[in-house]
């Protein structure tokens, strides 16, 4: 393959480049907000169900779910709450949890339990989602060891990736809300997810290309003139490569809360032009170092052939100067740079 042979590069990066997340979406409730911080503090996220035992845990850990079938984990709830000794009972001896709220209560379990497994994302509220966490699994069954299966005895370990106040909150993730169960699968949303977690995702057939967007105010023009001037130096940069770039075929989808997300929605092909041509006109200020499936080096390579015309006498320099003093009146940045910005204030203040 010829190292300078932008289209090459282009096509062999999409090719090689595993941009579709496998992987179901959550949400946990933190019992209005009561188990919010210790669920943070402790990289977990867990089920409230007292009369579930470690014990229990680590028999379910032992088996499989062809093993344990969802009526199985029912009956044996059903049994625990039918107990006359049991405290689910009132004064009466009348059973205080209907066998439909048992069977939803086992459904939640077997899922937490077999469902959700390591690399799945979850997103917990706080009381009345005036914040919501993103983090995303690290195990694939329930901790049956360790001080924090005394307090919580069905818990899922957790690397917490971002945190977002009420007021930036997209529609896409208030919708997500809308689920009052203890646990939901909250997979149809997993487009915003995505987007307030990495840079480039795939989601169906479209490629996700996102840009955080750091200023706290972004003028029209800075916003505008940025947009068209991308627009127009791409399909420079098309013509001079004979790439065959139509940027009609680029959507966008906007979340300018300021700070917010832009997300160019294209061909994995385009989605990576985009992300070497803002690398190469940033300055270092756009990294996209920390994305892991992203090959470093094929990308490096890539950026340095977009860089070149940009260092040349002629129209695209003269494009390429303005975008980067576009990028940097909006702060622009790659998502998990803003993430880990965002992660490393809050540790500040809890310190």
């Amino acid at each position: 393959m010829d190292e300078n042979n932008l289209k090459q590069l282009l096509d062999s990066l999409a090719e090689n480049v595993n941009l579709q997340p496998e992987r179901d979406y959550w949400m946990v409730r933190t019992s209005n907000g009561n188990h919010y911080t210790p669920f943070l503090r402790r990289g977990v996220v867990a089920l409230q169900l007292p009369y579930i035992t470690n014990d229990y845990i680590l028999y379910l850990r032992n088996n499989n779910a062809d093993n344990v079938a969802l009526q199985a984990i029912q009956s044996h709830m059903q049994s625990i709450v039918e107990n006359p000794q049991h405290p689910l009972r009132g004064l009466a001896g009348e059973l205080l949890e209907s066998p439909i709220v048992v069977g939803t209560r086992a459904k939640q379990l077997f899922n937490f339990c077999f469902k959700m497994k390591a690399g799945d994302m979850v997103l917990i509220p706080d009381e009345g989602a005036s914040y919501i966490s993103i983090g995303i699994l690290t195990d694939d069954f329930p901790l049956t060891e360790g001080d924090i299966t005394h307090i919580y005895p069905v818990v899922r370990s957790v690397r917490w990736v971002n945190q977002i106040p009420k007021n930036r909150l997209e529609p896409g993730l208030y919708r997500a809300l809308g689920a009052h169960q203890a646990l939901a699968n909250i997979s149809k949303y997993s487009e915003y997810l995505e987007r307030n977690y990495g840079s480039c995702f795939m989601i169906g057939d479209a490629c996700h290309y996102v840009l955080a967007i750091n200023s706290e105010q972004v003028s029209a023009d800075q916003f505008f003139g940025m947009g068209d001037t991308l627009m127009r130096t791409l399909k420079k940069l098309s013509e001079r490569y004979d790439l065959g770039v139509n940027t009609d075929e680029i959507h966008l989808s906007m979340n300018l809360n300021s700070p917010g997300k832009v997300d160019f929605i294209a061909t994995p092909t385009i989605a990576l032009l985009l992300m070497a041509l803002l690398t190469a006109c940033s300055n270092g200020n756009i990294n996209y170092s920390d994305m892991s499936q992203l090959p470093q080096e094929q990308f490096n390579r890539l950026v340095g052939v977009v860089s070149q015309p940009l260092q040349q006498e002629g129209d695209i320099k003269v494009l390429t100067d303005s975008l980067q003093d576009y990028l940097h009146g909006t702060e622009a940045q790659a998502v998990e740079q803003y993430n880990q910005n965002t992660l490393n204030a809050l540790q500040q203040r809890s310190e």
